[in-house]
């Protein structure tokens, strides 16, 4: 509300025709431009009532019309920016809880007592139908929707759910059987949406139910807590669909489900897979698990009313910054996994390191399926780094556990038999026929199908815990350690130099190195970046804090399409602008995920986009699309989201 809204108890929202949008609450009614926001109440307008329950905008007169909880609709003029207080005077009563529109241009007024008005945009003249007077209908009415083919379905509070026949005035009520499986699944009907495709959903107190009038069936869809596919909650308070074909079923006590109409098929509850938008405190989330209503705007935005939360607004447009769906359920909830390694094969399919196994997702972002390390690794290891070799094997790094390699081609697993059977691996480097390998007892190398310990290089090691490897153009081996800092060894491999600490290094810990296309040496640390740009004289730079970098416990480093260095910290991932010597950093304002990220975990694709490795899942990007500006405004609760 410190942004201007009316009330954080939003009941309805909607857009007229010059692109405001509109917010009912029971505590009065705003109008937002896009920028600020217009409040109406009893004390600054002729606005009927504070007390709302539902708005619509008439588009045959571009006016507003506010249905309100029990005195009467009043009209809000677009053209003279003025309110007609009383603006349907002669209805059935004065309690409006549903504003619908009629299939010949009409609107249909529901009343939750006595029964439905129906007015006529022409001659502005009512036509009541009194529930006394419809054969077969009685009870108290929460909302009506007319099919356009001389039905008006008609949700009932513990009633069930009325067809009227228009013409004739009679009803036909479905209701609760609980010897039915068919049958409606609940006798409250708080919502009915009709799709493009003529399908009939109803929301009820107890689920969800798509209606088939000519079998007369109800095929039911409801929260299961071992599923995290199914709705969220069974009272459904609205339902809407988007213009790319998804619905969207708001929940209380639970959030929005959307269901995509077009890869679903309405065969069972069983073939359905909802995605889910829970309460967070990040942008992946919405602010109240009160979801009340939905509106998708001109431009294609989605705004979800919540009451208790503000609004929640969802931009059209996909953010720069995404996370790949790799979930799994923990304590009840969804949760992103953890990632540690990542790579990507010669067909451009990512390879995620995760717990005891490794998903694998399509060169178009879509999961395909979960390659389990069971009987094959410890079960209480992860995939702490993936490297893929010039033969496109990839080589997976275990924590504890040593080394295992896979083909992707027949996804066949091998291991890598090592002296130390519980090798931590850090880090893989290949050059020519030889295969590198850092763990935190030491460097070792692969070659001619052998495993080996460089003795000669490990003696020289003040710390052998290896955490990256890079050859440099001269030839040099440069080693990154996780308590000594840089430790450069000679063609030869004799050790030539140290940078720690004690001459110029910010922090010991290097988390790990890279080389890019001009052969500048960047070691991610614990403080900062320690930049080396001409390796055949090497001088330390050291970027952290004072250059803006907000979290300064740098995980991993890439070079973009463009030349741009990429890095992830604990706190997001930033871009070192070189021309201004400065970061750019985006957080999970941006859509990027909380929590730290992951020690080397980062990979490139074919198109540019960049991939790192965190706590909470892979975060994707293409830098050609990212905001120039690192800062956003989110609303939500007292603010719009």
């Amino acid at each position: 509300m410190s942004d201007g809204m009316v009330s954080n108890y939003i009941v309805d929202i909607i857009q007229d025709k010059q692109g405001y949008i509109w917010m009912a609450s029971e505590s009065g009614l705003c109008k937002f431009d896009g920028k600020d926001f217009t409040i109406y109440n009893i004390g600054n307008s002729a606005i009927g009532s504070n007390a709302q329950n539902v708005l619509y905008y008439n588009e045959a007169d571009n006016t507003v019309w506010v249905g309100t909880q029990r005195d009467g609709i009043s009209i809000f003029d677009c053209e003279k920016q003025t309110f007609i207080t009383n603006g349907v005077p002669d209805m059935i009563t004065r309690d409006v809880t549903d504003l619908s529109p009629a299939a010949d241009g009409g609107i249909w007024i529901t009343h939750y007592h006595l029964g439905i008005d129906y007015y006529d945009n022409k001659t502005k003249e009512v036509t009541h139908y009194w529930a006394k007077d419809i054969k077969g209908l009685s009870g108290n009415f929460w909302c009506a929707t007319d099919d356009g083919k001389g039905h008006l379905y008609v949700g009932l509070h513990k009633g069930g759910l009325a067809v009227i026949d228009i013409q004739k005035q009679t009803a036909k009520v479905y209701q609760h059987n609980p010897e039915d499986p068919y049958s409606l699944p609940n006798n409250t009907v708080r919502c009915i949406f009709i799709s493009k495709t003529n399908a009939i959903w109803i929301g009820t107190d107890k689920g969800l139910a798509l209606f088939n009038p000519h079998k007369e069936q109800f095929i039911t869809f409801q929260n299961q807590q071992e599923n995290p596919n199914t709705l969220l909650s069974n009272q459904i308070n609205d339902i809407g669909e988007s213009r790319d074909g998804k619905l969207w079923v708001c929940a209380h006590m639970g959030g929005v489900s959307i269901l995509d109409l077009n890869d679903n098929v309405f065969t069972s509850p069983e073939n359905m897979h909802f995605q889910n938008i829970r309460v967070t405190n990040d942008l992946h989330g919405i602010s109240s698990p009160n979801a009340k209503c939905f509106l998708q705007d001109s431009f294609g935005n989605i705004w979800l009313g919540n009451y208790r939360g503000g609004v929640d607004f969802l931009s059209y447009n996909q953010p720069v910054f995404q996370t790949l769906a790799y979930n799994t359920l923990k304590d009840g909830t969804l949760t992103d996994k953890q990632v540690w390694g990542i790579a990507l094969d010669n067909k451009s399919r990512i390879w995620l390191g995760g717990e005891n196994g490794i998903a694998i997702f399509s060169a178009d972002m879509k999961y395909q399926k979960i390659l389990s390390l069971a009987n094959k690794a410890n079960p209480h290891t992860h995939v702490s780094t993936i490297f893929k070799d010039k033969n496109g094997i990839l080589w997976l790094g275990l924590y504890k556990d040593g080394i295992l390699t896979c083909d992707p081609s027949t996804e066949k697993i091998t291991r890598i038999e090592l002296e130390d059977k519980k090798a931590d691996i850090c880090c893989f480097y290949e050059e020519n026929n030889k295969i590198w390998i850092g763990t935190q007892n030491g460097l070792y190398s692969y070659q001619n199908g052998k495993i080996a310990e460089e003795k000669g290089i490990n003696e020289q090691l003040t710390d052998i815990m290896i955490h990256g490897i890079q050859r440099d153009r001269q030839g040099k081996l440069w080693l990154g350690t996780f308590g000594k800092g840089l430790i450069v060894f000679s063609p030869e491999g004799k050790r030539t130099m140290r940078f720690d600490t004690s001459n110029g290094m910010g922090s010991n810990a290097v988390n790990s190195l890279y080389i890019d296309s001009k052969g500048s040496l960047w070691a991610a640390t614990r403080a900062g970046i320690a930049h080396i740009s001409d390796t055949s004289n090497p001088k330390l730079e050291i970027y952290n804090h004072n250059q803006g970098l907000i979290d300064e416990n740098v995980r991993s480093i890439i070079e973009d399409e463009k030349g741009n260095i990429w890095l992830s910290t604990n706190g997001g991932i930033a871009q070192w602008k070189s021309d201004e010597k400065r970061f750019l950093n985006y957080t999970w304002h941006q859509g990027v995920p909380r929590g730290d990220f992951m020690d080397g975990s980062v990979c490139k694709d074919k198109n540019g986009y960049l991939f790192f490795g965190s706590q909470n899942g892979a975060c994707y990007f293409n830098p050609e699309q990212r905001h120039t500006d690192s800062s956003c405004k989110n609303y939500r609760s007292q603010k719009l989201w």
